[in-house]
Parts: C-alpha cells; sequence; structure tokens
C-alpha cells in the first residue's frame, strides 16, 4: 500500500509539473505574440515598413523575444498569420510543442499549445485640438522651445496611415488676451463701448460689422461654458480688449505643412486669458460648428467612434476675463474669474467625451498648476494627462509623449 501510495504521489507530482510548465508556455507564447504583434502594427502605422514586410519583421521580433528561431522543426512555430488591408488588422497564431516529462510515460510524448493575437494598425477617426499660451511671458527662449516641442508632436502624429487615411485631424489655437479667429471671423461680435448683455445669433436683422482684426474674447450670457453655434449667439469682442495674438487659429486638418507653418509663424505679446483659448479649442472639435468651419474641417458627432482630445498649454496663471464684469472694471487681474471660468469649461467638454491633456511649462505659480490638474482628465493605468515640464527638452518629451499616448495601438483579440 505504502509503495502503491508512493507511485501515485510521484505520478501526481509530474503531473503537476507537466500542467505547470503548460501553463507557462501557454503564457510565454501570448505575451510574446501580442508584443509582436502591436509593435508590428506600430511599425505599419507609423509607414517605417510595408505591408509586405509586415510578415517578416513579426518573425525577427518573435525571435527576438523567445530567444529562439521559428524555423522548420522549432518548438515554436508562427501559423494564420494575415494581414487585412480592409479593415487594417494583423492577425496570427504562435504554437508551441511542450514535450511532456511524465505524462510521455503514458505516451504522450509532446503537447501542442496555441495563442492567438490580432490589433489594428490603423487609427480610429481622431480629432485633436492644440491650445498654446503666446503671452509676453513666452518670449525669448520659451517660445523657440514651444515651436520645435508642437511641431515635433504633431510630425510625430501625422505619420504613416494617419496621413494617407485622412483619419487623424488637428487644429491649434493660439491665445493670449484673446484669439485671433482667422477664417471664423464672421461668428464674433464687435461690441461699441458699453454693450451689455448677451451676443446677438447670428440671424439676427441687425447690422454686425466684423472684427477688422478678427480677434475675439469669451462669449458672454447663457451660452458661455457651452459649445453653442453662433446660431445661439455670436463670440464677443469685448471693447476693452488691448491686443489680439497675431497669429489666427488654424481649424481641423490634416495638412502638416500648414499646422507646422502656422506653429513657426507664432509670435508672443499680451496677457493670459487662457480660458478663451480652451473655448475656442472646443468650439473646433464641436459637431455644433460644423457649419461655420471650412469644408473638410467639421467635427464628428459625439455619439460617433470618433475619439476626441484638447491639449492645453500655459506657463503661467490665466488671468483676464472680460464676462461678467461690469463695464468700469478691468478686464486683468482677474485671476480667479479667468481661472474659475476655465475649470467649468474643461468639466463641460469632459461630459461630452473630450479627453483633456494639460501641460504647464515652467510654472511657478500653485494656482496654475491646480487648475491644469483639475482641467485635466484623470490618470489612468495607460493614460497620463496632466503634465509638467521645466525647459525645452522636457516640453518636447511631454509632446512626443501625448502623440504615442494618443496613438498607442490596441490588441483586438
Amino acid at each position: 500500500m505504502f509503495t502503491v501510495a508512493v507511485v501515485a504521489l510521484v505520478l501526481a507530482g509530474g503531473l503537476a509539473i507537466d500542467f505547470s510548465r503548460a501553463v507557462t508556455s501557454q503564457s510565454t507564447s501570448r505575451n510574446a505574440l501580442d508584443a509582436a504583434i502591436l509593435a508590428t502594427a506600430r511599425e505599419l502605422a507609423n509607414g517605417a515598413i510595408e505591408p509586405n514586410e509586415a510578415q517578416a519583421f513579426l518573425v525577427n521580433y518573435l525571435e527576438g523575444i523567445l530567444a529562439t528561431s521559428l524555423g522548420s522543426g522549432s518548438d515554436f512555430q508562427l501559423a494564420n498569420f494575415s494581414l487585412d488591408n480592409g479593415t487594417e488588422t494583423i492577425t496570427a497564431s504562435l504554437t508551441h510543442n511542450l514535450p511532456m516529462t511524465l505524462m510521455a510515460v503514458g505516451g504522450v510524448k509532446s503537447k501542442k499549445f496555441t495563442a492567438e493575437s490580432a490589433a489594428s494598425y490603423g487609427l480610429e477617426k481622431t480629432e485633436i485640438t492644440m491650445t498654446f499660451d503666446v503671452t509676453g511671458s513666452m518670449r525669448g527662449s520659451k517660445i523657440a522651445d514651444l515651436k520645435r516641442a508642437a511641431s515635433n508632436g504633431i510630425s510625430e502624429l501625422l505619420t504613416g496611415n494617419a496621413v494617407t487615411t485622412g483619419n487623424l485631424r488637428i487644429s491649434i489655437v493660439p491665445y493670449a488676451e484673446g484669439v485671433n479667429s482667422g477664417p471664423l471671423y464672421q461668428t464674433v461680435f464687435v461690441e461699441s463701448e458699453g454693450t451689455s448683455g448677451p451676443p446677438p445669433k447670428d440671424t439676427d436683422p441687425i447690422d454686425v460689422s466684423a472684427a477688422t482684426d478678427k480677434c475675439a474674447t469669451e462669449r458672454k450670457g447663457p451660452a458661455q461654458y457651452t459649445d453653442d453655434s453662433p446660431r445661439v449667439g455670436k463670440i464677443n469682442r469685448d471693447f476693452r480688449l488691448n491686443t489680439c495674438p497675431a497669429s489666427p487659429l488654424i481649424p481641423l486638418t490634416s495638412n502638416k505643412a500648414l499646422l507646422l507653418n502656422a506653429i513657426d509663424d507664432m509670435t508672443v505679446g499680451g496677457g493670459t486669458a487662457g480660458h478663451i483659448g480652451i473655448q475656442w479649442a472646443w468650439y473646433l472639435i464641436s459637431p455644433k460648428w460644423a457649419d461655420y468651419v471650412p469644408a473638410g474641417s467639421a467635427a464628428a458627432e459625439y455619439t460617433s467612434t470618433a475619439r476626441k482630445y484638447a491639449i492645453i498649454m500655459t506657463d503661467g496663471e490665466f488671468n483676464i476675463a472680460y464676462a461678467d464684469l461690469g463695464n468700469n472694471e478691468t478686464p486683468r487681474g482677474q485671476a480667479r474669474k479667468s481661472m474659475a471660468k476655465a475649470k467649468k469649461l474643461c468639466a463641460n467638454m469632459k461630459q461630452k467625451g473630450i479627453e483633456i491633456f494639460t501641460i504647464g511649462f515652467a510654472l511657478t505659480q500653485n494656482d496654475a498648476r491646480e487648475t491644469m490638474r483639475d482641467c485635466a482628465s484623470p490618470d489612468t493605468d495607460q493614460m497620463t494627462y496632466y503634465y509638467e515640464a521645466s525647459g525645452g527638452l522636457e516640453l518636447k518629451k511631454v509632446y512626443e509623449d501625448i502623440a504615442t499616448r494618443i496613438k498607442q495601438l490596441r490588441l483586438v483579440r
């Protein structure tokens, strides 16, 4: 009886060892294949390899992870590789023939385990709006650092099939004491001194002259914290505005050269009405403004599968506001109002499903940090949304990281 019991225990132990090795094998195969599939998809998305090079790249990547050949007669074999250009999806399976130990006594010399994986190398429709602080405090090396970092981020985003499919579009909003509305200048209501109350609708039968400098401040009235179109109310140009950014906003586009030239042409000056930059950033990715933006720049509906992102950057506290002030009050020195308005706009954007990244560049004020943290979407295991950068190199890395996170690929199986 003792001998029988010992044999049974040895066999059970052997089976447990074989089972443990099988579980490890399956996990190793699955993890290796997932990593290789994602790496291959990333290279395809970035245009680094062509579709006809994908299988060879995948095999080389797998061999690097597994430290073994996938050639004929090896334990690991790649099977069922396919690349569908229509759905922009890669699929493959990896088999592993694992030699058995005590199970071999019963005639089972090896066991085949198969892992399957698939990944998309195509981007969903993605709309990104980038706001840039072009206030006076950005003079000198700061604006040069911002131009390099932002240009690099845009170049990272608009690569590979992001360009060929047009599924990824970017808009930019330089802001200071107001925003240069560029091609949307007809949506601006120019106030006369002493004007009060909400702005008129664009359908109101009154003579409303457009701003010659195309500059806008914040919207006043009940639509102040919404993305409602000018049919509900135009955007005010407060009569107390001192300076207007020379750099105009650019609606959604996949034209990399247009965006990079606009970044390079940015000039600085004036104070910081950051909530106005946020307001216009929202308009440019809002479907409600489809009839007002140039052809090809209309944003997708919120109910669509399009992903919407806002990237908000500043080097200091927001300190200028126009709405909710008396006519004799000065817009300068309104940090409390401007930052509160920014937070409210960000909260309403997030309720629409817009993901918000915020960047504090060489920030020294705690209230500016707090505003940026509050505006940002909550961090997750996969995403960081609030960033700080103390210098140009860090700022460049921030924009690269955000671009990578936006374009990150997903396993679909």
